[in-house]
């Protein structure tokens, strides 16, 4: 592989320019016929909605004889197949502008199938179908019994399992061009995603990733500002609106949030589930980055065995695995295969328990200064005196002060009575 000063790839490196056709006269022969071009602006540069300030351009195509619009025609064709082939060990990756239009976003290398790890029958399933649909048989088939010849998938699975590895490879194997769809803003309607799925590019691969985030198990929307109905997507699915040979596929990771229409055969014709990782999958991932390394291997899936086996240890996935090669990357097999520290969750768990504990900690603080800030419930003070139940105490003082006043009185009197100057 060829490497340029800044270490990248030279067949892969990207030009940093982009050539576009100029404005003005052009011409082109096409079929032993000369095809004039007029390409020119119409108008000022307006503002749009959600697309910025536009510039709209007009592209007429001219030829000398009469009676050429079938030359046209076959030339605009020629044209559009041109730009959605992909090269070999390529791919394409489609967005659509709802505006009414599919853009090329980039070309990427392909993937080799054999280097997605994951369980061996959930690959040959998916495989064998795709290529048992692509055969010039199944598609007479189809035909020949009046079915829409298209074919729709339901991969399911916990995150990081593999599902958009295998998208993309297959994307690279059959030649598709993957179309991304996230029909989840307000410009997505009805009649826009069903434009969207009939104006997808030829040998089209489409893709929508997370749909249990579009509609809940009762078919309600989950996204408010979306108008998009859970009839028009089952009409898109139901190939209504797709052209002959389109492949969709649908990914979840909670496959119990959707609801039973829209898995239903005949709408999705395979669910294909991805699981967590086993100490079987894990030994074949380290092989592919530690080839040969048969006992290092070993030593690696038993302790993926350990640590799987372990109650208290959060479930793996294959990208868990990828990350803890990718860390391992400049070290060698034996210490790829024991120092497995960054797979276990230890410091992902450390820093989970570490924001519990402050989660706590501040509901204890904001709990105490409640209590601080809250006024002091202090009963309200009985009036002894307006009681009927203490009128005999109230009674009985006074009597006792009378009392006490005329034995005073009479302390007084006699003491007077006895130091009276005689």
């Amino acid at each position: 592989m060829d490497f340029d000063e800044d270490g990248e790839d030279k067949a892969s490196k990207k030009t940093r320019t982009e050539l576009s056709l100029g404005l003005g006269w052009h011409h082109v022969e096409f079929q032993k016929t000369i095809i004039r071009v007029l390409y020119h602006t119409v108008g000022k540069p307006v503002g749009t909605a959600f697309c910025g300030l536009k510039q709209f351009y007009l592209l007429i195509l001219l030829v000398d004889q009469k009676d050429q619009h079938e030359i046209l025609q076959q030339f605009c064709d020629h044209v559009i197949t041109i730009g959605e082939l992909t090269e070999e060990d390529t791919f394409n990756i489609y967005s659509y502008n709802t505006e009414g239009y599919w853009t090329k976003k980039i070309t990427k290398s392909a993937r080799p199938v054999e280097s997605v790890i994951i369980q061996p029958e959930v690959k040959r399933t998916l495989i064998e179908d795709i290529e048992e649909f692509l055969s010039p048989a199944a598609r007479e088939w189809y035909r020949a019994h009046g079915i829409s010849y298209k074919r729709s998938y339901l991969l399911y699975g916990p995150p990081g399992s593999g599902k958009t590895s295998i998208i993309q490879a297959v994307a690279g194997k059959y030649k598709r061009n993957l179309c991304f769809v996230q029909p989840l803003s307000k410009e997505w309607t009805d009649d826009t995603f069903s434009a969207c799925v009939q104006a997808a590019p030829r040998r089209a691969l489409i893709v929508l990733e997370d749909i249990d985030a579009y509609f809940g198990k009762n078919r309600e929307t989950l996204h408010e500002k979306c108008p998009l109905t859970f009839s028009g997507l089952l009409n898109a699915l139901d190939g209504v609106s797709s052209t002959d040979g389109q492949i969709f596929i649908l990914t979840s990771n909670f496959v119990e949030r959707l609801d039973e229409a829209l898995i239903r055969s005949g709408r999705v014709d395979r669910k294909i589930q991805f699981t967590s990782v086993d100490p079987k999958l894990a030994r074949d991932m380290f092989l592919q980055f530690y080839p040969g390394e048969d006992a290092a291997a070993m030593e690696f899936e038993n302790q993926m065995a350990t640590l799987i086996n372990n109650p208290t240890q959060m479930k793996l996935c294959m990208a868990d695995l990828q990350q803890h090669f990718i860390l391992h990357r400049k070290h060698t097999s034996q210490i790829a295969a024991s120092d497995v520290t960054d797979i276990t969750g230890s410091e992902l768990r450390r820093i989970v328990e570490d924001i519990e504990k402050k989660e706590k900690k501040d509901e204890k603080k904001e709990a105490e200064e409640e209590n601080i800030d809250k006024p002091l419930h202090i009963a309200p003070q009985q009036n002894f005196f307006k009681s009927p139940n203490f009128q005999f105490p109230i009674y009985a003082i006074g009597a006792g002060i009378t009392a006490g006043i005329a034995v005073g009185y009479a302390v007084l009197f006699s003491l007077h009575i006895i130091n009276k100057p005689k």
